[in-house]
């Protein structure tokens, strides 16, 4: 994996406490110790203080940091860039939050190939609605070339691999992993990370566990959520969930028919086809 080294490095709000997210994060993924990553770098209470995000260390000591851990320097300040990927900086993490935001994409380049691949993967690893055996596609992504290159894109596979673990094994255990992963994955798109709030909302809610429900929300401040989590929200206890994003699924659709009571369940099928979640959710409602 090449090593890219910026003499001068920008980071953005909160820099110390981001930084120290990606690190410990990246050290966790490595099976690192904090005395394993720190030898002959730095000392462990060095690793523990930045981790914390009490401090950061100097531009050289990061470069050692991200040798050691195997990674490209970005992944840990959130700049650079693998000029293979674009022209500019930005491109392949702009690239990969718009294409989440849009319907389609052209598949002639490998940034499109990989972010189709991540699509299918968002999109088969619903626990209530996926079909087809995402594993595959999640685990060849892990080893992706592309997706060290920013942490755009590190995050979201991530995040795929939480949620595909969630549908592998849907559990109140799961769940908690998928929201501990969104706390670190902070740069993956909204797309994503909406996406995972509420498959995670939706276990917790559907295992009758209303505070861990809400909880997800209190660990990862999200901007906008689904509607369909804001239902769950509500039905939750939160008086005020986040603000409801304006694109609308028909899992929303289903879920805010059920709300007003304008749909019988026999009639949920013809709705929303396929989607077990909000069935379920129809019966749960008929129960409250």
């Amino acid at each position: 994996m090449m090593l890219h080294y910026c003499s001068l490095i920008m980071y953005p709000m909160n820099p110390a406490a981001t930084f120290g997210r990606r690190l410990h994060h990246a050290r966790l993924d490595r099976g690192l110790s904090q005395s394993h990553l720190a030898a002959g770098i730095c000392s462990p209470s060095a690793i523990s203080r930045w981790e914390s995000g009490q401090s950061l260390p100097d531009h050289e000591v990061i470069a050692l940091l991200a040798e050691r851990l195997d990674i490209d320097v970005s992944v840990l300040t959130g700049q650079g860039f693998d000029s293979r990927i674009a022209a500019s900086p930005e491109g392949f993490g702009e690239t990969l939050h718009a294409a989440f935001g849009s319907p389609t994409i052209d598949a002639h380049s490998p940034t499109a190939r990989w972010i189709a691949r991540a699509r299918h993967v968002l999109r088969h690893a619903d626990p209530w609605l996926g079909t087809g055996e995402p594993r595959r596609i999640v685990d060849d992504l892990a080893v992706d070339p592309l997706t060290p290159t920013t942490p755009a894109a590190l995050e979201t596979v991530e995040l795929l691999e939480a949620m595909v673990r969630l549908r592998e094994n849907l559990s109140a255990t799961s769940a908690q992993a998928l929201t501990d992963t969104l706390t670190l994955a902070i740069d993956a798109p909204a797309a994503v990370r909406m996406a995972a709030i509420e498959r995670a909302v939706a276990a917790f809610s559907l295992s009758g566990m209303p505070l861990a429900a809400r909880a997800v929300i209190a660990r990862t401040a999200p901007e906008q959520v689904t509607l369909s989590t804001a239902i769950m929200l509500r039905a939750a206890g939160m008086e005020e969930p986040p603000a409801v994003a304006a694109e609308r699924s028909v899992r929303d659709v289903g879920m805010h028919l059920i709300t007003l009571g304008l749909v019988p369940v026999s009639a949920l099928e013809s709705v929303c086809p396929g989607d077990e979640l909000v069935r379920l959710w129809a019966e749960k409602s008929i129960q409250l």
